[in-house]
């Protein structure tokens, strides 16, 4: 109780993370009160746990929180209520000296990972492991400054969104295809871009004005015909495209 008083106070943070849990003697409802009475805009993750009397009057436990924190998982749809997907950039939280490429994450497969948790209302807590110099692994800084480059350029797809009416589409040849929107706009993200372009059966947006590339600023030559998108150009396989879609 002293740590989290110590926290909270010295330091007024936004968040209230715990990880495993409270001891069943502790009075984590009053220092999550006390917490909200400080910072009414913070917020309390689902690793909380207090009991007391159910609606019903009948004893019951539940977990206090504001969002969930599944480990290592990714929602199959759109969540009404915020969750966060927690992991590492390899299989362990810290740095693991066993650990090599094999078992890290990738750019692209971050890249792509970030994407779908955004379009289904989640964020994304990446966890990175210095090892015992301070030092970050150059496995990992690699994967890093791969994903902030292309963050950097495609990220108005993702900061700040919403879902939209939907998370995902598929091509006609089960290409990954996600979606996010911000205000009036909708963006298209193709996670598996193939280099004759794309088509998708059943688009849910009836009329297109334009589709605009974020990696190049340009138009992008499309057809949308009975239900049915096609992107025309050459696209490298390697790496996921964000679309704005200018709607009629």
């Amino acid at each position: 109780d002293n740590h989290w008083r110590e926290l909270i106070q010295k330091y007024d943070p936004s968040i209230l993370w715990a990880d495993i849990g409270s001891p069943n003697n502790f009075d984590a409802v009053r220092l999550i009160a006390d917490f909200y009475n400080q910072n009414p805009e913070g917020v309390v993750n689902n690793r909380h746990k207090m009991s007391f009397a159910a609606p019903t009057g009948a004893p019951g436990t539940v977990l206090h929180h504001d969002f969930t924190t599944p480990e290592y998982q990714v929602l199959e749809d759109i969540a009404e209520e915020k969750w966060e997907t927690v992991r590492g950039i390899g299989l362990s939280f810290g740095y693991n000296q066993n650990e090599g490429d094999e078992e890290y994450l990738s750019e692209n497969e971050l890249v792509d990972m970030f994407i779908d948790i955004v379009s289904k209302n989640g964020n994304l807590l990446l966890n990175i492991g210095p090892d015992r110099y301070g030092n970050i692994p150059p496995q990992q800084k690699e994967v890093l400054q791969g994903f902030g480059a292309w963050v950097k350029i495609n990220g108005e797809a993702l900061f700040g969104t919403r879902p939209w009416k939907q998370a995902s589409a598929s091509g006609v040849n089960n290409e990954r295809v996600r979606f996010t929107s911000k205000g009036d706009k909708v963006y298209m993200l193709l996670l598996d871009p193939a280099e004759d372009g794309l088509e998708i059966s059943n688009f849910p947006i009836e009329a297109i004005h334009n589709i605009k590339s974020l990696s190049t600023g340009s138009a992008v030559d499309f057809s949308l015909d009975n239900g049915n998108l096609t992107l025309v150009g050459s696209f490298n396989s390697s790496v996921a495209y964000a679309f704005e879609l200018i709607i009629k």
